[in-house]
């Protein structure tokens, strides 16, 4: 009876982690199509910079938890880029959420005192 609780348990995880990497992908697709679309007439100086901005870890950690949580895992890839990997987008996730709380710090900052503590965001003031 444990083990039946516990494939349970383990296919609705799956199910979860597949319906999360399918939503991050068409979002970053999404993301990614409107930033083209909108740079189309700006020059190609700003079309070169929409790929430069899908670098960034925030855009890039969207791409790797879609690939790391099974989107195209059907059950039968041996490629381990195409594993679960759920490790690997939490190591992305948190990578973001130390930058974003250090932007949140410079925020805070250049509010109260006029100047970037930690410099985050300082290519803000360029």
């Amino acid at each position: 009876a444990a083990s039946s609780v516990d494939l349970a348990q383990y296919e609705e995880t799956i199910h979860r982690q597949t319906y999360i990497s399918r939503f991050l992908f068409i979002y970053t697709v999404i993301l990614f199509t409107t930033r083209c679309a909108s740079s189309f007439n700006a020059g190609r100086l700003r079309q070169h910079a929409v790929m430069y901005e899908l670098t960034w870890l925030c855009n890039s950690t969207l791409l790797m938890g879609s690939i790391t949580f099974g989107i195209f895992d059907d059950g039968t890839a041996t490629n381990w880029l195409f594993r679960r990997r759920p490790l690997i987008a939490t190591a992305c996730c948190i990578g973001v959420s130390i930058d974003q709380v250090l932007w949140y710090v410079d925020l805070v900052g250049y509010m109260v005192s006029g100047k970037f503590l930690v410099g985050v965001m300082k290519y803000l003031t360029w």
